[in-house]
């Protein structure tokens, strides 16, 4: 009787312990949220954590880029570098909501041109718009 209620204990425990996240995987939710915690601390506006991520994790996989730890830090410094270059006129989620919209990655285009792109673009756009204001 007590071997009996041992194995269905100890079925029962390999059953949870086998539905949960491994150790590798909890690892990799702690590398993204710490990356996203940065991410959130520098880039301009008031996005959360969440919304960063949702974002981040479409372009980066529309744009074929592994969500990785370092990925969110590799472009997240590109996108603040942009931002810096245009004197914060143009803004990392609006940056990557125009790379979102675009979606040039299944066309092999990298992120890191299409960030260019849509830069030009956008700088353009607003060019334009304020040649049509002083008019």
């Amino acid at each position: 009787m007590i071997r009996k209620r041992y194995l269905i204990w100890l079925t029962f425990m390999a059953f949870c312990t086998s539905c949960g996240p491994t150790l590798e995987e909890n690892q990799r939710t702690d590398d993204k949220d710490g990356a996203l915690m940065m991410l959130e601390s520098v880039f301009k506006g008031q996005h959360d954590k969440q919304a960063i991520s949702v974002m981040m994790d479409s372009v980066l996989t529309r744009y074929n880029v592994e969500l990785s730890k370092e990925n969110y830090l590799k472009m997240g410094n590109l996108l603040v570098a942009k931002r810096m270059e245009s004197e914060d006129k143009l803004l990392e989620m609006d940056m990557l909501a125009h790379m979102n919209t675009i979606n040039a990655g299944g066309r092999g285009v990298t992120f890191e041109a299409q960030l260019n792109k849509t830069v030009r673009a956008m700088e353009l756009r607003a060019k334009q718009m304020v040649e049509s204001n002083s008019q």
